[in-house]
C-alpha cells in the first residue's frame, strides 16, 4: 500500500479502515465523504466493490471494500427506484455491468421513502442480457426468476420497506 497517498491513508485509519497491495476496506466512512475517498482510493487504482449504508449513533455512515484493480467504474448514490432503473439500463449499454446495490431511508421522514446506491463497473463481457429484478415482494421475486430460465443471480438483496413489507432485488 505504499503507493497510496498518506492524506487517504489517514483517512482509511481515520474510518477504522486497512489497506493491503490488492485490496483495502474502511467501515466508518461518514457520508459526506465517500466521494472524495472514493476519489482518492481510485488515484492508486482501487475501486469500491462493495458499500453498505447504516446509521449508528445518528450519523448515516457507509463501509466500502476496495480492490486493486485498473476497471473503470461509476457509482452513484441518493438515487430513486426510477433513477436506478434508468442509470442501469444507460450504463449497461455503455459496457457497464452492476456489481453492487443497497437500499436505505433517504431520510427519518416516511415520506421520504428509500433511496438506492449502486457501484457499476467496465465488463470484460456482454453485459446487455443482464436484468435489474429491482424491489419486488417475495411471490413477484420468485415469478419474475421462474421466467427468466438461464440466469445466475449475480447479487441479491432483501430489505423493509418503510410500511414493514419484505423487498427483494437481484
Amino acid at each position: 500500500h505504499n503507493f497510496i497517498p498518506s492524506e487517504a491513508l489517514d483517512q482509511l485509519a481515520a474510518y477504522d479502515g486497512l489497506a493491503f497491495d490488492n485490496c483495502a476496506w474502511a467501515e466508518r466512512v461518514p457520508w459526506d465523504a465517500i466521494d472524495d475517498l472514493l476519489r482518492k482510493m481510485r488515484t492508486s487504482d482501487y475501486v469500491p466493490v462493495s458499500v453498505r449504508p447504516y446509521v449508528w449513533e445518528g450519523s448515516r455512515l457507509a463501509a466500502i471494500a476496495w480492490e486493486r484493480s485498473s476497471a473503470e467504474y461509476r457509482f452513484a448514490r441518493d438515487l430513486t427506484e426510477e433513477q436506478l432503473l434508468q442509470s442501469f439500463k444507460a450504463l449497461q449499454a455503455e459496457g457497464f455491468e452492476l456489481v453492487d446495490f443497497s437500499t436505505y431511508a433517504h431520510s427519518e421522514a416516511a415520506n421520504q421513502g428509500l433511496r438506492w446506491l449502486a457501484v457499476w463497473r467496465k465488463a470484460s463481457r456482454d453485459v446487455r442480457s443482464h436484468q435489474l429484478l429491482l424491489n419486488l415482494d417475495p411471490l413477484e421475486h420468485a415469478a419474475s426468476e421462474r421466467g427468466l430460465s438461464g440466469y445466475v443471480p449475480l447479487r441479491h438483496m432483501v430489505a423493509i420497506d418503510i410500511q414493514g413489507n419484505k423487498r427483494s432485488t437481484t
